[in-house]
């Protein structure tokens, strides 16, 4: 049973494609979080908000150019 979900965020050009995300979800989150520096946030959502919560922070960040991310679906969003 799943009890949270995540979203990463990052400042950087839009991948091409949902795979290309995910490899650099995964570079960014090796380089960046365990410093807790750099151009990636990654957001831990309780399960039951995450659809909510993802929808609320994807709009903003698309209107800032940032890139949104889910690790779990592992595609983009919109």
């Amino acid at each position: 049973m799943l009890v949270s979900d995540d979203l990463a965020v990052w400042d950087d050009y839009r991948p091409l494609d949902d795979r290309q995300a995910g490899s650099t979800c995964d570079e960014l989150y090796e380089c960046y979080l365990e410093e807790a520096s750099g151009p990636i946030v990654y957001l831990l959502m309780s399960y039951g908000k995450a659809e909510e919560v993802s929808e609320y922070a994807t709009a903003p960040a698309r209107e800032h150019g940032l890139v949104c991310f889910d690790p779990q679906g592992e595609c983009l969003r919109s």
